[in-house]
């Protein structure tokens, strides 16, 4: 069993340390969240580890995200725009701009618990042949309240195979990394150097974390603590689960040019495991029950096996969307006691993984 740190309350270092090359440069891309990349940025800067830049790389925003970004005088901060072009291209600039040994990601409509960067620096530090550092998240939604949920994917023993069919890593904010590990994956396109694939629009930090597994000497390594706050928002939700799968087909084509053998075995298993997230996270934003049941009985015809494995989560699932037959404000007060329930549970069997 892993061991898990308990986050202690011990004080943050006094006043940001300026130096030529800060141990971290955090990269924040960030596109029209004006209302939450202020407490993104405040979050980087309330970090116990204070030595550090961070890049907000403002990726055409229209709603005033720019204004918000630049209001922060703290000398750490260096806010920069370029047009619109994708999360992957406004990375790729953070990480062009980076100097220092360890780089770190943050979206813009994301949160830090205050020791993250130190816990994760200090998990580098005890594992040298760990290139990329990834931790616990707790679900927040667009108000700010934690739902309950966590993400508490395993944290050992990760492949590119893993990568692809589960996503440990689970969102880009969770990603504490080595300079060097990135300058592995260094390669030119549209006349500048990249990390991340700008072809693709969804789903590729993914992309990325597979390669750096496949092809360089790198591990991939998480921490089991909560360091993150991963916000979910209900408006748009539909779009971005079709976007989601759509991306991952999208990933497996172009994995498999490089590592053809990581997508020999059929799609099912992991279009599978896909529909099933959706499914998941269409109940916590409260999609329509047929919308969820679709989700549901799209998952069992792609891997009837691995649906079948999970007859429990199935049940736990399907009498969940019944409870919302409840009158409203009951039906919110038996969800909320029951996403506190199941994220308890999901940290208990984590712990005991």
């Amino acid at each position: 069993m892993p061991h898990a740190t308990v986050i202690s309350d011990h004080p943050p270092r006094k006043g940001p340390r300026i130096g030529p090359m800060p141990h971290f440069t955090v990269i924040i891309p960030t596109h029209n969240v004006a209302h939450h990349i202020g407490d993104a940025i405040r979050s980087v800067l309330a970090q116990s580890w204070s030595d550090l830049t961070l890049l907000v790389i403002d990726d055409g925003s229209s709603d005033g995200t720019l204004e918000v970004s630049r209001q922060f005088h703290d000398p750490r901060v260096q806010v920069l725009r370029q047009d619109h072009q994708g999360v992957s291209s406004a990375r790729n600039h953070g990480l062009r701009r980076a100097s220092s040994p360890f780089v770190a990601f943050l979206d813009g409509d994301d949160r830090w618990m205050p020791h993250k960067l130190e816990r994760q620096l200090a998990h580098l530090a005890r594992a040298p042949e760990v290139g990329l550092s990834f931790s616990w998240s707790r679900l927040i939604d667009a108000r700010d309240r934690p739902i309950g949920l966590l993400q508490t994917p395993h944290i050992q023993g990760i492949t590119s195979r893993v990568l692809l069919l589960e996503n440990p890593v689970s969102n880009g904010s969770t990603v504490v990394a080595r300079r060097e590990a990135f300058e592995a994956l260094r390669f030119p396109s549209g006349g500048h150097d990249c990390f991340f694939d700008e072809t693709l629009t969804h789903m590729e930090d993914l992309e990325c974390w597979v390669r750096l597994c496949h092809q360089t000497r790198w591990q991939v390594e998480g921490l089991p603590e909560l360091l993150t706050e991963y916000r979910l928002h209900i408006d748009g939700a539909s779009a971005r689960i079709d976007r989601m799968l759509e991306g991952h087909a999208r990933i497996r084509e172009r994995i498999g040019r490089y590592a053809p053998e990581l997508i020999d075995e059929p799609a099912g298993p992991a279009t599978a495991r896909m529909l099933w997230y959706a499914a998941r996270r269409g109940l916590v934003m409260e999609r329509t029950v047929e919308e969820v049941l679709e989700l549901v009985r799209a998952a069992e015809a792609a891997d009837p096996a691995l649906m079948r494995n999970r007859r429990l989560e199935r049940m736990l699932l399907l009498t969940a969307l019944g409870l919302r037959r409840l009158p409203g404000p009951m039906y919110g007060w038996v969800r909320d006691v029951g996403f506190g329930v199941a994220g308890q549970v999901q940290r208990r069997v984590a712990l005991w993984r």
